[in-house]
């Protein structure tokens, strides 16, 4: 469980192992509202810095579920029909102005050997990015 801030968004990422691919069964996600709270939750193939962000009527071509978690259906379980990919992003925003919320997703996956062709086209499509954590922002000698 996290506690997404009022009128806040909050992101979770995961890659798969090394040689290894996520075979997504299905995406649950789960809040406590009241008659005033809305959640949007919403699952992405890939990673943060190429989306729009989680807020409600935006999908693009990553987006592989989104669920609205209000009074009338805290809760949702949502298929993913065997989807295979590298890497996944889950956000929930809150739309409350002044509530934070309790949310929760279980995701029901299987991790499956990928083939030397598709570690080729991951490779290309999800690379891995790892950014400096400090440092100065322009770039230094030898960069």
């Amino acid at each position: 469980m996290d506690v997404v801030g009022a009128n806040t968004t909050i992101w979770k990422y995961f890659r798969a192992k090394d040689s290894m691919l996520f075979e997504l069964i299905d995406v649950e996600f789960f809040a406590n509202t009241n008659a005033t709270q809305n959640i949007y939750a919403q699952l992405y193939e890939g990673h943060t810095y190429s989306k729009w962000g989680s807020f409600s009527s935006i999908f693009d071509q990553s987006t592989l579920r989104l669920a609205v978690l209000d009074i009338y259906g805290s809760s949702a379980l949502l298929p993913l029909y065997n989807f295979i990919t590298k890497e996944i992003t889950i956000s929930f925003r809150n739309d409350h102005l002044t509530d934070s919320l309790k949310v929760g997703c279980i995701i029901y996956f299987n991790e499956i050997n990928a083939t030397v062709s598709e570690l080729a086209e991951y490779a290309v499509k999800q690379p891995k990015v790892k950014l400096r954590k400090s440092g100065p922002s322009t770039l230094t000698e030898g960069e």
